[in-house]
C-alpha cells in the first residue's frame, strides 16, 4: 500500500468537518425514498440521513451548496477561494496506483445478480420526474482514441436491476467519446464514483485537452490515489463511497430518459438516450451514500452545481482578465446567474 491517506478526501470525513462547522442537519428518523427531495430541498444546511429506504442507508446532500463548504473543501476562507483554486490549477500533483486488495472502495464487491442497481437509492428528486435517479455521479471512462482518461458529472435513471439511462445529449467529451465507439459497433466502458470530495466534482466540472484523470490530483493539491476497476480497465479514486462499473452499450441513442429538474430552475424534456448496464457495485464497507441538490425552482441559488460552476468561472474570468492587463481586485459571478 503506497504511504497515502485514503480518508483525508473521503466523504464521510469532509461531512465530518463541515458537522464541526454547523454546516450539517442530521435526520435521525427513518425516511422513505419518495420523502428525501422534500426533506432536502427544505434544509438549507448539509444534509445527513441515517435511516433512509428499505435498505436503511447513510445518504448526505447538499455538500457543495454553499461558498462556505467550498472553502471549508478546499481548507481556506471565502475571500481565498479563487486564488487557492488557481494556485492548485498551477500546480500539477502525480496520481498513485493502489492495489485492489488495498482500496477502501473494494471492500465490498457485488457482482452478478447481486450487482442490483434497485438496492441503491434511486429516488423521484422533482415532481415530474420520468424516472428515480441518483444524481451524484462522477463519470470516468478512457477515449479508445486517446487512451486518455475523461472525468465528468452524470446522473443515472433507474430502468431495472442491471441498467440504467443517463444523459449523454448535451455537447461534451463523453458524448463525442461514446459516438465514435457507437459508429465502431463497440460498447463503451464506464464507471460511476457516487460519493466523492467537493474537490472532486470541481474537476469533473471542467474539460482540459489532456488526461483529465490529472485534474483531480491537481485539485486536490496531492497525489491521487487510483485502483483499477474489477470488471473494466478504468482507474478510479481508491477513496470514493461506492463505484458502479459497467457500460454504455453500443446501441446508441435507444431509450427515452426525462423529463428531469434541470440545475438552471426548469425541467428538461423528455430525449434519448444510451443504455449503461451495470457489471458490478463496489464500496466500503460503511458506505456514505450521496445525493445532490439540482434545481430547486425560486432558490436556484442553492443548487449544488451553481456554487461549483461559479468557482471556475471566476477563475476563468479572473485569469483572463490579467492576461489582457487589467488589473483586477476581485471577481464576482453570483450561484443564481
Amino acid at each position: 500500500m503506497p504511504d497515502i491517506d485514503t480518508e483525508k478526501f473521503r466523504l464521510r470525513r469532509f461531512v465530518e468537518k463541515l458537522d464541526t462547522l454547523d454546516e450539517v442537519e442530521v435526520i435521525n428518523k427513518a425516511i422513505d425514498l419518495i420523502d428525501l427531495a422534500s426533506e432536502i430541498e427544505t434544509s438549507k444546511k448539509t444534509i445527513l440521513f441515517k435511516q433512509v429506504g428499505p435498505e436503511k442507508f447513510e445518504l448526505v446532500a447538499n455538500v457543495n451548496g454553499s461558498r462556505r463548504r467550498l472553502a471549508a473543501a478546499l481548507n481556506v476562507d471565502e475571500d481565498n477561494v479563487i486564488n487557492e483554486f488557481q494556485r492548485r490549477l498551477d500546480t500539477p500533483q502525480p496520481i498513485i496506483d493502489v492495489d485492489q486488495g488495498d482500496a477502501p472502495v473494494q471492500q465490498v464487491a457485488l457482482k452478478g445478480n447481486d450487482a442490483d442497481l434497485s438496492k441503491l437509492p434511486f429516488y423521484i428528486q422533482h415532481q415530474f420526474d420520468g424516472s428515480a435517479y441518483l444524481s451524484s455521479g462522477i463519470d470516468y471512462c478512457i477515449d479508445p482514441e486517446s487512451g486518455t482518461t475523461n472525468v465528468g458529472c452524470r446522473r443515472l435513471s433507474l430502468r431495472n436491476t442491471k441498467s440504467a439511462g443517463t444523459n449523454v445529449t448535451a455537447p461534451s467529451d463523453l458524448k463525442r467519446i461514446y459516438q465514435g465507439c457507437v459508429a465502431r459497433g463497440e460498447k463503451l466502458p464506464i464507471s460511476f464514483a457516487v460519493g466523492s470530495h467537493p474537490v472532486d466534482y470541481m474537476a469533473a466540472g471542467m474539460r482540459i485537452p489532456s488526461d483529465e484523470i490529472s485534474l483531480v490530483s491537481t485539485l486536490r493539491g496531492e497525489p491521487l490515489p487510483l485502483v483499477k476497476c474489477l470488471t473494466n480497465d478504468i482507474r478510479v479514486p481508491a477513496d470514493a463511497e461506492m463505484i458502479i462499473e459497467g457500460y454504455l452499450d453500443e446501441h446508441g441513442y435507444t431509450e427515452p430518459d426525462g423529463p428531469y429538474g434541470e440545475y438552471v430552475g426548469f425541467y428538461g424534456p423528455m430525449h434519448m438516450d444510451p443504455v449503461f448496464h451495470v457489471t458490478a457495485i463496489t464500496m466500503r464497507k460503511d458506505v456514505l451514500h450521496q445525493s445532490l441538490l439540482h434545481g430547486s425552482g425560486p432558490e436556484i441559488h442553492r443548487a449544488e452545481s451553481v456554487h461549483l460552476l461559479t468557482i471556475r468561472h471566476e477563475a476563468q474570468v479572473f485569469k483572463s482578465l490579467r492576461i489582457m492587463g487589467v488589473v483586477v481586485n476581485d471577481v464576482y459571478v453570483p450561484p443564481g446567474s
